[in-house]
């Protein structure tokens, strides 16, 4: 007959309870891994659609009537683009630049101000509004923006 001693039968009870809790560890380890895999996925979705269903959302609002032109004809692509060029250094890009320069002043009265910033703001806004004279220049003609 085997006879188990006081601090024989508490061992073995506490490496049971300890084998049992060390199971139930491993079973929320692994279910919060799959928990984790499930956020991150639907994190990465959102970060992709909500966006995206903005800017649809945003464009179908800014549709009119008067942004439809007619179709074919060859000058059709030329006359875009021009207007394209006529947008970005017209007075909305004037506007865009004034934005980006203030927004420097903001950054440089809050402490955070950057040399190497406000020098591409104001570099970026001196190319963008005389790209046309840039052009003109290299290819010896004029171009109309």
């Amino acid at each position: 007959m085997n006879v188990v001693t006081k601090s024989e039968a508490v061992a073995a009870s506490t490496t049971f309870a300890l084998a049992l809790t060390g199971a139930r560890l491993r079973t929320a380890g692994t279910r919060l891994a799959a928990l984790s895999t499930r956020l991150k996925d639907r994190a990465a979705t959102s970060r992709v659609l909500v966006p995206g269903a903005v800017a649809a959302a945003l464009l179908m609002l800014s549709i009119h009537p008067a942004a439809a032109q007619t179709a074919g004809g060859a000058g059709s692509l030329n006359s875009f683009l021009t207007n394209i060029a006529n947008l970005v250094t017209g007075t909305t890009g004037q506007v865009i630049a004034v934005i980006a320069v203030a927004l420097t002043g903001i950054g440089a009265m809050f402490g955070a101000f950057s040399v190497r910033a406000f020098g591409g703001v104001v570099l970026g806004c001196a190319i963008v509004f005389s790209a046309a004279w840039i052009v003109g220049q290299i290819t010896g003609g004029n171009v109309a923006a």
